[in-house]
This record gives C-alpha cells, sequence and structure tokens, in this order.
C-alpha cells in the first residue's frame, strides 16, 4: 500500500483507523470513494465561491471556478 502524510488535524488512533479501512477496501470501492471526494470538493469550492460573490450568477460562478484551476476562462459558447 502506497505510504499517504498523516493529515496535521488528525490524531495517530484516528489516522490508523482510516488508513485501516481504506486499505481494507476493494479496488473498486477505493474509484468509487476517490470519485465522491473529487466531486465533493468541487461542490465546496463552487459553493464558496458564491458565497464570496453573491453578484454571480451560476455561469459567473463556474467560470470563475475555471479561472481557479486554470487560470483561464472558458471560451463563450454560442446561445440558440
Amino acid at each position: 500500500m502506497e505510504k499517504s502524510i498523516q493529515p496535521r488535524d488528525t490524531t495517530p488512533a484516528a489516522w490508523a483507523v482510516q488508513a485501516g479501512r481504506h486499505h481494507a477496501m476493494s479496488p473498486e470501492e477505493r474509484v468509487r470513494l476517490a470519485v465522491q471526494m473529487s466531486e465533493d470538493a468541487r461542490l465546496i469550492s463552487l459553493q464558496g465561491i458564491a458565497d464570496r460573490h453573491p453578484e454571480l450568477d451560476e455561469r459567473g460562478v463556474v467560470a470563475a471556478y475555471v479561472r481557479m484551476l486554470h487560470g483561464v476562462l472558458p471560451r463563450p459558447t454560442a446561445t440558440t
């Protein structure tokens, strides 16, 4: 199993439990967990941007998110 760094806000006992549970997961369960954690992080980021910038509509929030991740804005799309 790949070693990972213990978070500073986690006790050694809690970290051991968490690492043990991850180790016991099947590869499919690990992938599902990784996807869910990635989606959670994306939603938390979007909500944070929306909370800090109430003047932005949904498209503006997404544009700010893309800019935060990639340093550029997405190309405008034609609307019909």
